[in-house]
């Protein structure tokens, strides 16, 4: 999407904004907390945190997993995939 044109960018903007009204995201609040509380746990012990490496990209790969219903065993393959750099 990010790189698609009109028209295409704004048929799939206009799908993926049903899929993120406001109450959707409310919805979420719960596992995005509970994902964070996660990250910080592992971060804890080393007393770091990366805020790209270890939360900007693992937190919403994770809630994306989570809505889009990718098992907890595939989840290597996404983050593979979300890992390659495209600029």
């Amino acid at each position: 999407m990010l790189y698609s044109d009109a028209p295409d960018h704004a048929r799939l903007r206009a799908l993926l904004s049903r899929a993120f009204t406001p109450r959707a995201v409310a919805a979420l609040r719960d596992r995005i907390s509970d994902t964070l509380d996660q990250i910080i746990a592992r971060a804890a012990p080393t007393g770091r945190l990366d805020i790209v490496a270890d939360l900007a990209r693992p937190l919403p790969l994770a809630i994306i997993c989570d809505l889009l219903g990718v098992p907890e065993e595939d989840r290597f393959r996404i983050r593979r995939c979300s890992s390659i750099s495209f600029w």
